[in-house]
């Protein structure tokens, strides 16, 4: 892993199932699955810049 950031986040009340990932509230990015009691993964796409709205 070396210098790269990683990022983590638990949502105890997600219910299992195929989610979207959004870059911006009109960009995705894909989608994650989730299935209850595992932990799910997604790579963030390379070259896909992320803007916060609060930015």
């Amino acid at each position: 892993m070396g210098d790269a950031v990683l990022h983590s986040a638990v949502y105890p009340e997600l219910t299992a199932g195929t989610y979207t990932v959004w870059a911006t509230d009109d960009v995705p990015v894909g989608t994650v699955t989730i299935n209850g009691g595992r932990v799910g993964e997604f790579t963030w796409p390379d070259g896909v810049s992320y803007h916060h709205p609060a930015d």
